[in-house]
């Protein structure tokens, strides 16, 4: 659940505050709610139920907090503190909008989705280790390689890209004369996984 105004839209679906539920931090400062379906059939939306709410059920998946990844753990609400608790009948969009969001975008998710972390994560790793003299270099052909991948389905562009803009972030400006520029990173990973986009790679499982 990620969103400039979500959290207005949870407050008009009365459910602000939220409940004490596993709690994930994002990259770009949005928040994933954990809830369990039960037998239910919760199927995927994007800002069905309310501006900027996007729901993540059956075919679908989100990128779990690891190194290099920009996402973490709420320290007080995780898997370790409590448990999913019941998704609330608002998760569930109406049913001219279920069907328009039965395809997920991604087959082959359950295959797919571990080695696109792995990929994701290795390459956030790359990027802010780089090495003085391989900043640029490591930075455009780790984006170029996700970007392929994002291209081919293997995980949802909009997210690999963010996370990309976050990595880019956290190198280290090894010349002070000239340190990295915030808009300057953004036009280098937008290129470069642009660029990667339109060359779609082979899927891989596993």
């Amino acid at each position: 659940m990620t969103s400039t105004n979500g959290f207005d839209a949870l407050d008009e679906l009365g459910l602000a505050p939220l409940p004490a539920a596993p709690l994930v931090h994002t990259a770009s400062g949005g928040l994933h709610v954990y809830f369990a379906a039960g037998e239910l059939e919760l199927r995927n939306s994007a800002s069905q139920i309310g501006a900027g709410l996007d729901v993540r059920g059956d075919g679908g998946y989100v990128i779990v907090p690891s190194r290099g990844s920009g996402y973490r753990w709420d320290p007080h609400h995780h898997f370790g503190t409590v448990v999913p608790p019941t998704a609330p009948a608002c998760l569930w969009p109406p049913v001219a909008s279920r069907e328009a969001s039965r395809a997920p975008p991604v087959r082959p998710s359950r295959f797919l989705m571990p080695y696109a972390e792995r990929a994701l994560d290795s390459a956030c790793r790359s990027i802010t280790s780089a090495p003085r003299g391989e900043q640029e270099r490591t930075l455009n052909s780790e984006t170029f390689s996700i970007g392929t991948l994002a291209g081919a389905g293997g995980l949802p562009a909009d997210l690999a890209r963010r996370v990309l803009h976050w990595a880019a972030s956290q190198m280290p400006s090894h010349n002070p004369r000239r340190p990295w520029q915030p808009a300057e990173l953004a036009r280098k990973v937008d290129r470069a996984f642009d660029a990667g986009m339109r060359q779609p790679r082979a899927a891989r499982r596993g």
